[in-house]
């Protein structure tokens, strides 16, 4: 078991008067037929990997001065080491109220969670000033909460495939990535490729006529760091992407995973992506550009060695950070048909623990985070993308955010099952396996679809 941060971030919102009247038994707001009592003070902590307290602290104070009982205790993670200490703290009956979880990993993790209620009845405290006397009142408020519609609607299409599950919401995202392609200026302009490619047919052409190789054919001077796993980052959606780009079918309504066609049963789409994805790490082929022995792709191309880097938004702050005076730019993702484009998406969503005391303040805060002013202030201050279909809107032509804006209305994501590691287990070996000429691509596709098939619960 990794060991996780022993250092805490606490963050205690104003408390307000409760101390006072926490005991007390006072009037409701209404004519004084019912009696109320004043909440007792509640803490919801809130762990993640990403964003630091102060992202946060704002949105904290708004929600406490409405819920004056309510105080936040906020703790950070590094990210190879989050997901261990949330097993780590649910064994002892520990861990956080409130927890983040990438999109991908939502199948296997929501047995962990407390799914959204339809509605949350919760008590606010407030002081009365009349005729100079002050009077602590308490009320009830009823807060609807969003159904699985009403995620469709108010985010941008992907979501709901993500986080509602049996018709019932599992989490919301307060931000959305999707899938780009960076690019190195000065090595296109050495090989004279004038644009980046907006079509796979012209990644192909630009990929030949970028890529270097020596005397016996081997790979000096990368084009794009595509065709293996091992190094290339983002593999799995990389090659799921082309996949559905193809017009592959990666699981049906009843949880068949075959990677066939939607309808013409005479193409096998997953194979034929399959295929042109590993043909650019095949000696024999034109298309030959990388191999397992060269770095990491962002290593890579961060140390100005590659022409094509597959990457996410969130990618950038690395990049710049790594090479400050690395001459590079991004595009969008490239696609089989430009005029039915399909993206991919990658992204945290927040979620309450099965376990948590405070289930209704800590889904109401959830959802208060989501709503226009608190996403307007979140992206703000993180320079993220927004993950409501209204701010997408409102940022398609922002000059830094905006391609990866426009690719969330188009974006996907497929896996769903209990064991995502084994997902990206069985991408790899499909890799592995068709670049090794281990067997027929069917073979090798068809294995990799019958271990994903065993994660995916039947519906």
């Amino acid at each position: 078991m990794m060991t996780f941060l022993q250092s805490f971030i606490t963050h205690r919102t104003r408390l307000g008067v409760v101390v006072l009247f926490s005991m007390l038994t006072v009037l409701g707001a209404g004519c004084g037929s019912s009696t109320l009592t004043a909440p007792a003070p509640i803490e919801i902590e809130i762990w993640r990997t990403a964003d630091t307290e102060d992202i946060f602290t704002d949105s904290m104070a708004e929600y406490n001065a409405t819920y004056a009982h309510v105080s936040f205790k906020y703790r950070t993670f590094k990210e190879d080491e989050y997901i261990d200490a949330l097993f780590s703290a649910w064994s002892k009956g520990e861990g956080p109220d409130i927890f983040s979880v990438p999109n991908w990993r939502m199948g296997e993790f929501k047995e962990f969670i407390s799914p959204l209620p339809k509605e949350v009845v919760l008590k606010r405290a407030y002081v009365e000033k009349k005729f100079g006397k002050k009077d602590i009142l308490v009320e009830e408020r009823v807060n609807k909460l969003p159904t699985p519609a009403q995620v469709k609607d108010r985010f941008v299409d992907v979501v709901a495939g993500d986080v509602v599950f049996n018709d019932e919401v599992y989490g919301l995202p307060l931000q959305m990535d999707t899938l780009g392609l960076f690019y190195n200026r000065d090595l296109m302009a050495r090989a004279q490729v004038a644009v980046p490619p907006t079509t796979w047919e012209e990644f192909r052409n630009a990929v030949q006529a970028m890529v270097v190789l020596d005397d016996e054919s081997r790979v000096i001077q990368p084009a794009a760091a595509i065709g293996t796993a091992g190094n290339v980052a983002h593999y799995f959606d990389l090659l799921s992407v082309l996949m559905i780009q193809n017009g592959a079918t990666m699981v049906t309504d009843r949880g068949s995973v075959s990677f066939a066609s939607g309808g013409d049963n005479n193409r096998l789409p997953g194979i034929e992506a399959l295929d042109f994805y590993t043909k650019f790490s095949d000696p024999t082929f034109r298309t030959y550009t990388w191999d397992d022995t060269q770095l990491e792709s962002l290593e890579a191309f961060t140390q100005g060695t590659l022409g094509f880097y597959f990457g996410y938004y969130e990618d950038l702050a690395t990049i710049e950070k790594r090479a400050p005076n690395l001459n590079f730019s991004y595009t969008k993702l490239p696609q089989v048909d430009v005029n039915n484009p399909a993206n991919y998406a990658n992204y945290m969503v927040e979620s309450v623990h099965i376990g948590s005391d405070v289930t209704e303040h800590a889904w109401n805060f959830i959802n208060f985070l989501t709503r226009e002013e608190q996403a307007q202030a979140y992206m703000e201050k993180t320079s993220k993308i927004p993950a409501l279909r209204t701010k997408i809107g409102e940022n398609q032509e922002d000059p830094i955010i905006g391609l990866f804006a426009q690719q969330a209305l188009t974006a996907h994501s497929w896996y769903h099952g209990n064991d995502a590691e084994e997902a990206m287990d069985s991408f790899t070996e499909m890799i592995t396996e068709t670049v090794a000429k281990s067997g027929t691509l069917e073979d090798i596709i068809g294995l990799a679809a019958r271990k994903i098939r065993l994660t995916i619960d039947q519906e």
